[in-house]
């Protein structure tokens, strides 16, 4: 997967379309807000913070920009019922395709999900990494020269966990699962 994102940025960067005079860019970029599980994990784990840094760098091309950025979101979450431990969540956007309409902004991607939880009354402890589908709405605003605030919605699910977790009343669970996440923030850019 990474050669072929690798020869697409190559023909992307080397096209007749990319040709032309090209500058450098890039930009940092951060984020809080809360994080919401899913589905059957609403029953163990409540609302959790969520930390979003972003950093790119590279050339504006006509088409837009090719470069290297680093995208990670962390959360960790809260236990109901009188549960204790832990889960945290890091999520790593590795290939995502930004549609700009406007100030608003649309991101399907994709992104590896490294999760650690470890609830004993459960019966529960995993580290894992999974791949997980994200797709992402947002907004940027810009208030003075390169600089903007930044707010987006993302809906983020992992693929299907292939080791359900049993718990103690024989119930399966996909410990990994779906997660949406609420963000407001900053960025500087050039």
């Amino acid at each position: 997967m990474r050669l072929s994102a690798v020869i697409l940025t190559t023909a992307l960067a080397t096209s007749p379309l990319a040709h032309g005079k090209t500058e450098a860019t890039g930009l940092v970029q951060f984020e809080y807000g809360q994080s919401f599980p899913q589905n059957e994990l609403t029953s163990y784990f409540s609302p959790g913070d969520a930390y979003r840094l972003r950093l790119f760098g590279g050339a504006k091309i006509k088409l837009g920009a090719v470069g290297l950025g680093w995208d990670i979101t962390y959360a960790n979450y809260g236990l109901k019922d009188g549960l204790s431990g832990h889960y945290n969540r890091l999520l790593w956007d590795w290939l995502f395709l930004p549609v700009g309409i406007g100030f608003i902004q649309l991101t399907p991607g994709l992104a590896w999900v490294v999760t650690d939880v470890d609830v004993s009354e459960m019966g529960l402890k995993e580290q894992s990494i999974r791949p997980a589908g994200v797709l992402s709405i947002g907004v940027k605003l810009g208030i003075i020269s390169n600089v903007a605030i930044t707010a987006q919605v993302r809906g983020e699910s992992v693929w299907e966990d292939m080791e359900p977790v049993v718990l103690p009343n024989q119930d399966e669970i996909d410990i990994t699962g779906q997660f949406v996440t609420a963000t407001v923030g900053g960025m500087l850019y050039f």
